[in-house]
């Protein structure tokens, strides 16, 4: 049998495990199906999606970043070859489930249907805002009565605790694009960005000073979130046989030189972030 492209060929595979007759094969076709699992990753082109907006975990001009790299270097292992497009935080969700895609990449586990890797980024969240407008955090109560900018879907990770506060802000808005989340903050339209340190630096770097009156990073406090400071992503698949080799990949790679290099670039740069942040 002929398939057209990489998720054809999954499709049929996941009807085939399905069957009862299937087992009857024994070890015998099993072994020939993973023989032919193999080959046709190698021969077929993935189509993978990236999220946008999030350096410098995932840039799109021209594709680069920790995420991306890491995932390339995950493929290139596997031995496939891939063709990127890059989507908003929902359009992601969406591609995948609808099987545009046949991988996602940074995605929450949020469908049964599909199959997810192993935790494969960690972001550390803040609330940043000016030391005047709020000078202590010790819980999402403290948020009443200000203007709030998060992430595209960042209500549902956040957890319950900010969900009932939320209806007590005097605004909130999500941002499919952290840059101009970022750019509306530092414009003084939200008063507190939740949002990953890194991100925000990278576009508070690149924007400070681009907006006359903006406000200034030196002058304002950077508070861990009480829930989802460490928040892990994942590779969302449609076929569990892709997954489990992505995954076996990714331990294979553990280890190897330019894997730690990669790691080790944004480990440094993470690092920097205490010293702007508030003790």
């Amino acid at each position: 049998m002929w398939y057209a492209s990489a998720y054809d060929f999954h499709r049929g595979l996941a009807a085939y495990e399905g069957c009862p007759a299937m087992k009857l094969l024994g070890t015998f076709c099993y072994v020939t199906l993973f023989w032919v699992s193999q080959s046709t990753f190698a021969q077929s082109k993935l189509n993978v999606a990236f999220g946008l907006s999030r350096p410098p975990y995932v840039i799109s001009h021209p594709p680069s970043g920790l995420v991306y790299d890491k995932a390339q270097l995950v493929f290139k292992k596997m031995g496939v070859k891939t063709s990127e497009v890059f989507a908003s935080n929902e359009r992601l969700e969406v591609l995948l489930g609808n099987g545009q895609v046949d991988v996602a990449v940074e995605v929450q586990k949020n469908d049964p249907s599909l199959f997810y890797s192993a935790a494969f980024i960690s972001y550390r969240n803040y609330l940043i805002a000016p030391s005047k407008i709020l000078p202590r955090f010790k819980s999402y109560a403290d948020l009443k009565g200000h203007t709030v900018c998060t992430w595209q879907g960042a209500d549902r990770m956040l957890g319950p605790d900010f969900m009932r506060i939320k209806p007590q802000l005097k605004e909130y808005s999500e941002y499919p694009l952290q840059e101009d989340q970022v750019t509306a903050w530092i414009g003084g339209k939200c008063e507190v960005a939740i949002i990953d340190g890194l991100i925000f630096k990278y576009y508070s770097e690149r924007n400070e000073g681009s907006l006359p009156g903006g406000r200034k990073v030196e002058d304002v406090r950077f508070y861990p979130t009480p829930t989802m400071h460490k928040a892990e992503w994942y590779v969302g698949f449609r076929s569990k046989a892709l997954r489990d080799q992505f995954d076996g990949a990714v331990k294979d790679l553990k280890g190897a030189p330019e894997w730690e290099t990669l790691l080790r670039k944004f480990e440094i740069e993470a690092a920097a972030l205490p010293s702007r942040a508030n003790k």
